[in-house]
């Protein structure tokens, strides 16, 4: 039984990340709750689980509340601008949807989902970066832009990430309370760290070879 269930067994550590996730998820949805510091949330998250990654220990509650204040501002502006383009985007699916038919609606619905596409690609790093390497929203949003371009299939798979609960809302509706609790237990801290998996070696090189 200790083979299985001992301290060092793959079992055991998966159990402790699960746990872990738990904790990041829990403070996630707790700092988020006014939802103008969803980017700060985020920006914390990401550099608890990068630590995750890295195997740097756990205590990711306390962690995460020393991160929470570390670059807030960028972090802030960028969610802000992310949450305005999204709101944007739904609006203009709404009119398309409303005003037009055929294959314009589906062209123009496809040119606002890949506009989307693009702000969730500079997303998937913008806030691992500003986490490894502190900076302004200008120099952050640059780093991200080109982080994405070069790195299209870690990008692919962000983005991926991200549009994962708009799917399943699209494919399947009335699973949206599952879908939330889901989100609202692990959903939000597996997604951060999965993000870091795909990130993590990348920038790793890159604040070893500042």
């Amino acid at each position: 039984m200790s083979r299985i269930f001992g301290i060092d067994t793959p079992f055991y550590r998966a159990l402790a990340l699960f746990a872990d996730l738990v904790l990041v998820n829990l403070a996630m949805v707790v700092g988020a709750l006014p939802l103008l510091t969803f980017g700060p949330a985020q920006r914390a998250a990401a550099g608890v689980t990068r630590g995750l990654v890295r195997g740097e220990g756990s205590r990711p509650v306390r962690s995460f509340l020393g991160l929470l204040p570390r670059g807030w501002a960028a972090a802030t502006v960028w969610w802000l601008v992310s949450l305005g383009c999204g709101l944007l985007a739904l609006y203009e699916l709404i009119v398309i949807g409303r005003a037009v038919d055929g294959v314009t609606s589906v062209v123009l619905s496809a040119l606002v989902l890949m506009g989307m596409g693009l702000v969730g690609g500079i997303s998937v790093w913008f806030y691992p970066l500003l986490d490894a390497r502190p900076a302004g929203v200008a120099p952050t949003l640059t780093a991200a832009a080109l982080h994405s371009v070069r790195y299209p299939f870690r990008t692919l798979g962000g983005v991926a990430l991200y549009a994962a609960p708009w799917v399943v809302l699209g494919v399947a509706p009335g699973q949206w309370s599952v879908l939330l609790g889901f989100y609202l237990i692990i959903g939000l801290g597996l997604t951060q760290y999965l993000l870091a998996l795909l990130t993590a070696e990348v920038l790793h090189g890159a604040v070893d070879g500042d």
